[in-house]
C-alpha cells in the first residue's frame, strides 16, 4: 500500500516536471506555487501512509497481545489443573503411606502373636513327650 501510494507520488512529481518542461508560458511566481503545491501533496500523502502504517502495526500489535494473553490463560488453567492433580496424588499417597504403617504393625503383632503362640505349642508339646515318657515307663 506504501509502495504504491509512493510510486503515484513518484509519477506525480514526473509529470510535473514534464508539463512544465512542456509549458514555458508559465510565470515564474506560478511555476514556484506549483513547486510548493506539489511538494505539498507529497508530503501529505507520506504523511498518510505513515498513518496507515502506524494503524495498522498497533492493530497487529492488538492481536498479538490478544493472542498471548489467550495463550497465557490457557497455560495458567494446565498449570491450576496440575497443581489440582498433584495436590490430590499427594493426599492419596499420605493416605496410602497410613494404611501401610497400620498394615506393617498389624503384621508385626500378628506375627508376635503367632511365635508366642508356636513357642507355647513347643512348650506343650515337650511336656506331652516329657509326660508321656514318664507315664510310659
Amino acid at each position: 500500500m506504501a509502495m504504491n501510494q509512493i510510486s503515484q507520488l513518484s509519477s506525480l512529481a514526473n509529470m510535473t516536471a514534464i508539463s512544465q518542461t512542456k509549458d514555458k508560458k508559465v510565470k515564474d511566481k506560478d511555476y514556484k506555487m506549483l513547486t510548493v503545491l506539489t511538494i505539498n501533496r507529497a508530503h501529505n500523502g507520506l504523511l498518510k501512509v505513515a498513518v496507515e502504517s502506524a494503524r495498522s502495526q498497533i492493530k497487529q500489535s492488538q492481536m498479538e497481545r490478544k493472542e498471548l494473553k489467550l495463550e497465557l490463560d490457557k497455560e495458567r488453567d494446565a498449570r491450576q489443573t496440575l497443581q489440582r492433580r498433584l495436590s490430590c496424588e499427594l493426599q492419596t499417597q499420605v493416605s496410602m503411606q497410613r494404611r501401610l504403617k497400620k498394615e506393617k504393625k498389624a503384621k508385626k503383632k500378628l506375627q508376635e502373636a503367632l511365635d508366642f503362640e508356636s513357642r507355647r505349642r513347643e512348650q506343650v508339646e515337650k511336656s506331652l513327650k516329657h509326660s508321656d515318657s514318664l507315664t510310659g515307663e
